[in-house]
């Protein structure tokens, strides 16, 4: 018998923002979403609009509390929104604001090349940028325990339909934790949706990282 009762669940990922658009390291920097990152949100909420969602819980960094609200706002009754720490993105230390790509060159250890690099895939990359020279900066293992915890705070609540508003890394890991196969090389779309199912103890993906617009 399940522990826990049937699930739906909406992963969206916040926005586009500033450092999105000229491809820096976020982490837990509170970087505004651009005018894209604003309508993109708002076309998200176009298309969940007329669809059941209980409750939203998002990350309390600025872009995913402004994300869900700009969802929020289109729907005909807004749905009771709470945040937590635990769905903050993976703290990048040191290299917060960083330009990634001058990030990844600089963690290459045995790769022949970037593309070599890159094509390890996006745990890979993370996981180097914990190291003696940025201690600060968090690890993939502290990430995977927070997800965790967000997922049992989850399964305690009675809602059924949640949405769950977070990032990059962070949405990433939690399909991890959930089990759900994907070699993920970069983070999902800005503003996108991906939809999970839970029941009888096993999740199952019915589609990851959708921008247009969904069939539920």
């Amino acid at each position: 018998m399940s522990q826990y009762k049937p699930k739906t669940l909406y992963l969206v990922r916040h926005g586009q923002t500033l450092f999105n658009h000229f491809g820096r390291m976020q982490g837990w920097s509170d970087i505004d979403l651009t005018q894209e990152g604003i309508e993109g949100a708002q076309q998200l909420g176009k298309y969940l609009k007329d669809h059941r969602i209980d409750l939203i819980v998002s990350s309390d960094s600025k872009r995913a509390i402004d994300t869900a609200n700009l969802v929020n706002e289109v729907r005909v009754v807004a749905e009771p929104h709470i945040t937590t720490t635990q769905l903050r993105e993976l703290y990048f230390g040191n290299e917060e604001g960083a330009k990634g790509i001058c990030l990844w060159e600089k963690l290459m250890l045995d790769e022949s090349s970037l593309q070599e690099f890159m094509d390890k895939g996006m745990f890979h990359r993370m996981g180097r940028i914990h190291r003696p020279e940025n201690l600060e900066a968090e690890t993939l293992d502290t990430l995977q325990n927070r997800c965790e915890s967000v997922l049992k705070m989850i399964h305690e609540r009675e809602e059924s339909v949640i949405m769950i508003v977070s990032h990059g890394v962070t949405l990433a890991m939690l399909l991890k934790v959930m089990g759900i196969e994907v070699n993920l090389y970069e983070s999902l779309p800005n503003a996108s949706v991906t939809k999970i199912t839970y029941e009888n103890d096993q999740y199952a993906a019915e589609y990851i990282g959708r921008t247009a617009k969904p069939t539920f």
